[in-house]
């Protein structure tokens, strides 16, 4: 769905906000857009065993499309990944799989080379599978019905982005709408990555050709959490008109519980593209008005606070109901 935001999310008298919760996609992410697309062209192509490398939704949603087409997957799991991810992976009948981060990639490629099929990119990262960023061009078919030609045309999306294939789906979605006459131009697109690993931010700030390779800094924000981004997604933001975004831990977490005030449960990463678009309203960054949109990519369900940063919620224990009580009534009055 596409939300109207209210309350704390946008400042008084600013653009309109709107949240594009892709939380509600049969395995809770938009990853279920790519798998779709992949593994439907995975069956079509013969192929009988899929491999993926995930830090947790791209896992679910490969194993979940590939349990449809009747295909053997393997996922090489990211580190950190959430427990919750690797059950859900076990249940949809797909093998998960723990190997040491200095050696996934080699596996990966190994495995490609003896037929297996990529569910998610190619060797060396971040080339994209093809044909799953085609899914999320419907991101983009949804945003122009939702708000209109006029709307789209003077909108700011913002896209919370790691290796950068969502960012370029969505551009390529908008692009091709224009060229049918659906749309007068594609949106701006903001790419918006944590301080900690923003080789778009990093791009822009050298005036840079390619997308260089950083030192990765540790964030709560785990799915963008990347030392490198692909070159189509530099393209699609300076083709668009827009620019890249580099927020803070602190901004999204705080971004994170706006969200769950409005009762909207995201992950950190997700929480990234509210970050940016809060980021820029403060700095006065939009050279002109138009709707801002911002893609909330996965539900928390799955995802732990991370450890220092606190939901905006309460937890009380008692030792009986009387003292519950008290405490209830301290709380809210």
């Amino acid at each position: 769905p596409l939300l109207h935001a209210e309350g704390s999310i946008a400042p008084d008298g600013g653009p309109g906000v709107w949240l594009k919760y892709e939380g509600k996609n049969p395995t809770h992410s938009f990853k279920d857009r790519f798998q779709a697309v992949a593994l439907s062209a995975a069956a079509a192509l013969g192929m009988t065993r899929v491999v993926c490398a995930s830090t947790g939704n791209h896992g679910v949603a490969a194993a979940a499309y590939a349990a449809r087409a009747g295909l053997q997957c393997v996922v090489l799991t990211h580190e950190e990944v959430p427990m919750a991810h690797v059950e859900a992976i076990r249940q949809f009948g797909a093998t998960p799989v723990a190997v040491p981060p200095s050696q996934r990639s080699q596996l990966l490629s190994r495995l490609v080379d003896d037929g297996w099929y990529p569910a998610t990119t190619y060797w060396p990262f971040p080339v994209s599978n093809p044909y799953g960023v085609e899914g999320y061009k419907t991101i983009a078919y949804e945003i122009a019905d939702q708000l209109g030609a006029d709307q789209v045309a003077a909108a700011h999306v913002f896209v919370p982005v790691g290796g950068g294939d969502s960012l370029y789906g969505i551009y390529k979605g908008f692009r091709e709408l224009q060229q049918l006459g659906a749309v007068h131009r594609p949106p701006r697109l903001y790419a918006c990555q944590p301080e900690g690993a923003a080789p778009l931010a990093a791009a822009e700030a050298r005036n840079a050709a390619e997308v260089p390779r950083l030192e990765v800094q540790r964030s709560p924000a785990l799915s963008i959490r990347e030392a490198e981004t692909g070159g189509h997604a530099l393209r699609a933001l300076r083709d668009s008109g827009g620019r890249a975004v580099a927020v803070t831990d602190v901004e999204i977490m705080d971004a994170g519980a706006r969200l769950g005030r409005l009762g909207l449960s995201v992950d950190p990463a997700s929480a990234a593209s509210l970050a940016g678009a809060r980021a820029m309203l403060k700095s006065g960054g939009f050279d002109e008005g138009g709707p801002l949109v911002c893609i909330l990519t996965a539900s928390g369900a799955r995802w732990p606070q991370p450890p220092g940063l606190l939901p905006s919620g309460q937890q009380l224990a008692a030792t009986s109901a009387d003292q519950a009580y008290r405490a209830i009534l301290a709380l809210t009055n």
